[in-house]
């Protein structure tokens, strides 16, 4: 129960946006005219920092969601078919609210290593901004229809600047649309989460962007985000074509156009799912499968245009 209160099926959310903040970031600078310098043990290791932090703030983020949920009395107006939550165990709250404080420190202790390997102090701020966005959004900016802003933002621009700077102390285009992409997927899969809890948000109160807009709207921006992911990726796709040309065509170039249509394949069936959803509530848990295939399918094909453009 404490595993599935942790949310595994959504750790890709916080794992790949590190991964293609890193690929982004030297992206750019080979694209401003320096040659990327070799991706030395230091930058695994921060990369490596990185990702415990992402990950620990996220569980961390869910365990104090749940905890406050309990407090509240949210679980218990949820659908017998709803997923189980750390509430249900006779001691969950204690559970919930013990794992959050443990992976809000192993967050804290992994940040501050980064900065001390990195000599990056200001990430301190950044680290301290997170902690709090977190907490603000356990505590009662989920309820006021700001999780999928959060989302957006920590998941997005926050992350994958960070992490760029960090590593080449620069922000680039590629940089910026993967802060884009990233941020849409994650603020995504909040909106599919509040999609399916919007019913017992609603008779607790808790107004939800879902319960806000209505059921209507929420899937229509749900089809503009993935339609803004697809954008960026044929700009992608575009952008390699001009730099490879014929060269695009070969095993390794079709295997990065194969990934690329994979991220619309699946997104597609994501939408879908969360169409159909609507009215039959167990596809939700398809559409967040799909969500995360999506981030993994973004994250490999983010790698294959790495190692394109670098070989050109």
């Amino acid at each position: 129960m404490i595993i599935a209160g942790s949310r595994p099926h959504t750790w890709a959310l916080s794992v790949c946006p590190v991964i293609i903040a890193g690929l982004s970031a030297y992206l750019d600078r080979d694209h401003c005219g320096q040659l990327p310098r070799a991706i030395f043990y230091e930058d695994l290791v921060l990369l490596g920092l990185a990702v415990l932090v992402a990950l620990s703030l996220q569980i961390c983020a869910n365990f104090v969601n749940d905890y406050l949920d309990g407090v509240r009395g949210v679980d218990t107006s949820r659908a017998a078919d709803a997923p189980q939550r750390l509430n249900a165990l006779p001691c969950g709250a204690h559970i919930s609210y013990s794992c959050a404080w443990i992976t809000a420190i192993i967050g804290i202790i992994a940040g501050c290593a980064a900065v001390w390997i990195s000599q990056d102090y200001w990430l301190l701020g950044v680290g301290a901004v997170c902690v709090a966005a977190a907490w603000g959004y356990s505590s009662f900016l989920s309820a006021r229809g700001f999780g999928e802003l959060l989302a957006f933002v920590f998941f997005g621009p926050v992350l994958v600047f960070s992490v760029s700077v960090m590593l080449t102390e620069r922000i680039g285009a590629y940089g910026i649309a993967a802060s884009i992409q990233c941020g849409l997927v994650s603020a995504l899969v909040m909106l599919i989460n509040n999609m399916r809890d919007r019913v017992s948000d609603k008779k607790v109160h808790k107004n939800t962007i879902v319960v806000r807009w209505g059921i209507d709207k929420t899937v229509q921006g749900a089809h503009l985000c993935v339609f803004i992911v697809w954008a960026v990726n044929l700009m992608y796709a575009l952008s390699v074509y001009h730099i490879m040309g014929t060269q695009l065509i070969s095993d390794l170039g079709v295997l990065y156009l194969l990934t690329a249509a994979a991220v619309i394949t699946v997104s597609w069936k994501a939408l879908r799912c969360v169409r159909i959803a609507v009215y039959e509530q167990h596809y939700y848990r398809g559409a967040f499968i799909f969500m995360n295939q999506l981030m993994l399918a973004l994250a490999v094909n983010y790698l294959l245009m790495f190692i394109l453009l670098m070989a050109s």
